[in-house]
């Protein structure tokens, strides 16, 4: 008995930390009418959102599904300008332009966002997001600069990572400038 608890315990947790191999076995072993029918294989983007977080376990029927049992329109299917997407973008907006591996990108990936993917994310008002808002040291020796970063899905300890990487690399520190980060504060307004 005291393996089963256990065995359990392991899963929710690996559920908690967004691991989607757990989800899956938990989703598995739920009887069919507590359920949420989720599709086998999805699109390489959709993969990415559920793998990055998660709040996201699944996607069925053009919507991502959420681990509240909310759901989220991924493609509403029309067809926008560049204008368009950028004044109301769905979540499938957001990867019509892919990121590049060059010096000098010649798109302008990652500008165009779905708010309603965001407010579901990271919170809806000021409070909401404010309240997962963390301090993390950026690049202390070579510029010593403090962010506020959201400590959801790990992303306030993955940009401590990339500081630390980039302080431990003395020769960038001629870049001083290029290194040093301005940022908005969210207001939660747009």
């Amino acid at each position: 008995m005291s393996r089963l608890i256990f065995s359990f315990a392991v899963v929710l947790l690996l559920c908690a930390c967004g691991h989607t191999r757990a989800q899956e076995v938990v989703a598995e072993n739920i009887p069919d009418t507590l359920s949420v029918p989720m599709e086998k294989t999805v699109n390489p983007q959709v993969q990415a959102l559920i793998d990055s977080y998660s709040c996201i376990i699944g996607f069925e029927n053009n919507k991502l599904v959420f681990a509240d049992s909310t759901t989220l329109e991924y493609d509403d299917g029309r067809e926008k300008t560049q204008d368009e997407a950028l004044e109301g973008a769905d979540v499938e907006d957001m990867f019509r332009e892919p990121y590049q591996k060059i010096d000098f990108p010649t798109n302008d990936a990652g500008r165009i966002r779905s708010d309603a993917l965001f407010r579901k994310l990271y919170g809806k008002t000021y409070d909401q997001v404010r309240k997962n808002i963390v301090n993390v040291a950026w690049c202390p020796k070579n510029v010593g600069q403090i962010l506020k970063f959201t400590s959801l899905y790990g992303a306030a300890d993955s940009l401590a990572i990339v500081s630390r990487e980039l302080d431990a690399r003395p020769e960038l520190a001629k870049f001083k400038e290029c290194l040093y980060v301005a940022l908005e504060s969210y207001s939660g307004n747009r």
